[in-house]
């Protein structure tokens, strides 16, 4: 099967349903005996899967009892002929519309066709002869348009590749050996506290030992679908090994999720129906990156081996694996617990403040500024965002050039002037008044949440913005919704503006010193500062000395912001902002990205080397506003003292 490689015994239905069989993963890499497989009276096959190419192009196998065939075709035939004896074509409403007769074809495919009549006849110049009585059938109804007549011309360097690497008895062995090798060294792999890394689905998981083909075990095909265990026996969501895996130096490209087959997915990881709908329930949808829901696998990853697989293929994700998620005697995670220099450092001073008027684009850094006290959210940060014509905000990710454009804020003269090299400024009014009020707000969608936006700056920013990026977006500044927000109970709070998940993220120096610290060890190229991580404010130790990465023992420590649990801010005449950690900011490859150059580093891999819990890669800590605190704003500025409270 395409989800586990199992090679089921198939039996012939004999009621009255027709059976067509999908080969193509069996044909692949292993001889196919049709006959011998349930004998179906159609089946399927791909050349791409076969050859690597040509795309969109495959083989349909029917047996030769044309009956089967008429069956397809009886009412279009019976109708043609009709059409070829009259003198004049049928109405629209003289016609019968036969539910088996397909209402569209192909250039091609037609003799001919009235484009002002439901009147059609298909090519008549390929037949098949039935030679049970030598009735000659029409194969043109079966026609949906040219042929790829380009792809059918590669078909004889195909097959003569699989000729010359042995037939595909041969590409079988191969395959299945790299496969037997795959499953055997994931068996092998074991945590510290002895715990299996591994769990792999299907008849491969049921098979022990080496050399088990030489043992007369039949052995399934070269598919193994495993996931991966945390040494608690947790899985590990297949989004963070596939986002982990691509950071790999040679990078690996898995295939994850459910593989177009939710039933054999269901079946392997042992889902019941009333664990998909809740996973349904809880967000989760097909194609999405949510490997793990409620503590279960919604998928799984894939390893599939062909006549173009190398041992070299089979070896790098064993390395990979092992390097990355098996847990050893004496490693420490950062997550796992707190270090004598995170409990001290409880008291700290504000380092840098950053504000980013517009989402995903650079900062703005400031030496004071207000922030509201009910939503603890910096005064205009992420209240703007550029959205594709898709409806989604563009992240910085998918475009790097968008940290080349930065922001400024006048609050005297309530202007924003944005700026990028080679382009004159664009300067917008923030008054509400400036704004096109004509325009309806419409859903902006900011990491699968919708938020409100209204169109900013008009044609004139969009204009501006499109032609740095190199597609059509706009400027949409966030609306809130006062009635839908009050009364509707609205999940998202609208303080956030186009927030990710709080209204402000803080990460401190000592955190910064100790991923650069890894980045050194590892060889993974220019250090990191505070911008990468688009954090709010930067806090560093009060006491003003170097903060230390490694402990007595030489092992690294936790980052001191995971277990603060609220911060007081001091202001002007002693008054003080009190505001609540929410949660670790889960990262992605947003952070790969220079804040000056644009270019891309490996700042995710670094992280996950010790920074990642329960499928995440943490890093700096969300925090939100007292909800006791008042309506009024409060400046915050560098040097403040912070208290935390853990």
């Amino acid at each position: 099967t395409t989800t586990t490689g199992g090679q089921h015994q198939l039996l012939r239905v004999c009621h009255k349903w027709n059976i067509l069989l999908d080969v193509a993963k069996a044909a692949a890499t292993s001889p196919v005996n049709i006959p011998n497989m349930c004998s179906p009276d159609y089946a399927v096959a791909s050349f791409y899967k076969m050859f690597g190419y040509p795309t969109g192009l495959g083989i349909l196998i029917m047996k030769k009892e044309i009956k089967r065939v008429r069956r397809i075709m009886d009412d279009t035939s019976e109708e043609e002929s009709m059409m070829i004896n009259s003198s004049e074509p049928p109405s629209i409403q003289e016609e019968n519309h036969s539910p088996r007769r397909r209402h569209y074809f192909g250039g091609g495919s037609v003799d001919v066709v009235l484009p002002h009549k439901d009147f059609v006849i298909t090519r008549n110049s390929q037949q098949l002869v039935d030679d049970d009585n030598g009735e000659h059938v029409n194969l043109g109804v079966m026609v949906h348009g040219t042929e790829h007549f380009r792809g059918i011309l590669q078909l004889t360097h195909g097959f003569k590749e699989l000729t010359s690497l042995g037939g595909m008895k041969a590409i079988c062995s191969h395959a299945t050996c790299l496969a037997e090798e795959l499953v055997c060294r994931l068996k092998e792999l074991v945590h510290d506290n002895g715990s299996s890394v591994v769990q792999i689905y299907g008849q491969w998981g049921d098979i022990g030992g080496k050399n088990t083909s030489g043992k007369g075990v039949v052995l399934p095909g070269p598919t193994v679908t495993f996931n991966i265990q945390d040494r608690d026996g947790s899985i590990i969501g297949y989004d963070e090994v596939s986002r982990l895996s691509s950071l790999n130096n040679p990078p690996i490209q898995l295939r994850t999720g459910c593989f177009c087959n939710p039933g054999a997915c269901q079946e392997a990881l042992a889902l019941s129906e009333s664990d998909v709908l809740e996973q349904y329930q809880s967000g989760h949808v097909c194609g999405d990156r949510r490997g793990v829901v409620n503590g279960k696998p919604t998928g799984a990853i894939r390893a599939s081996f062909g006549k173009d697989s190398v041992w070299e293929d089979m070896n790098a994700l064993v390395s990979f694996i092992q390097k990355i998620f098996v847990s050893q005697g004496g490693a420490l995670s950062l997550l796992s617990g707190r270090s004598d220099n995170a409990r001290n450092e409880n008291a700290a001073v504000i380092d840098s403040l950053f504000v980013f008027p517009i989402k995903s684009c650079a900062a703005m850094k400031v030496n004071r500024w207000p922030i509201h006290c009910q939503t603890g959210r910096f005064l205009f940060d992420r209240e703007f965002a550029l959205v594709d014509s898709s409806g989604s905000a563009m992240r910085l990710h998918s475009y790097p050039q968008m940290s080349q454009i930065h922001s400024s804020i006048d609050l005297d003269t309530n202007i924003l002037i944005v700026s990028a090299p080679h382009r004159n400024d664009l300067v917008l009014s923030l008054d509400v008044s400036e704004g096109d009020e004509t325009i309806t707000p419409e859903d902006v969608q900011v990491c699968g949440v919708l938020c409100k936006g209204t169109i900013w700056g008009g044609r004139k920013a969009s204009s501006w913005f499109s032609s740095i990026l190199g597609v059509r977006c706009w400027l949409a500044r966030h609306h809130v919704d006062e009635k839908k927000t009050v009364k509707s109970g609205n999940k998202r709070n609208d303080g956030l503006a186009y927030s990710n998940e709080a209204s402000l993220l803080l990460v401190s120096q000592s955190s910064i010193s100790i991923l650069n610290s890894v980045i050194t060890s590892q060889g993974w190229g220019k250090q990191v500062v505070a911008r990468h991580f688009r954090p709010n404010i930067v806090v560093s130790s009060s006491s003003g000395a170097q903060e230390d990465d490694t402990d007595c023992e030489g092992k690294v420590i936790s980052n001191p912001e995971d277990f603060w649990q609220k911060i007081c801010i001091k202001g002007e005449n002693k008054k003080e902002l009190e505001l609540i950690a929410v949660g670790k900011c889960a990262r992605c490859q947003m952070v790969d990205v220079d804040p000056d150059s644009g270019m891309k580093g490996k700042t995710l891999r670094a992280l996950a080397e010790y920074r990642r819990e329960r499928g995440k890669i943490l890093f700096g800590t969300f925090f939100t506003a007292n909800t006791n605190e008042s309506s009024e704003v409060f400046w915050i500025e560098e040097g403040a003292e912070v208290r935390a409270s853990s």
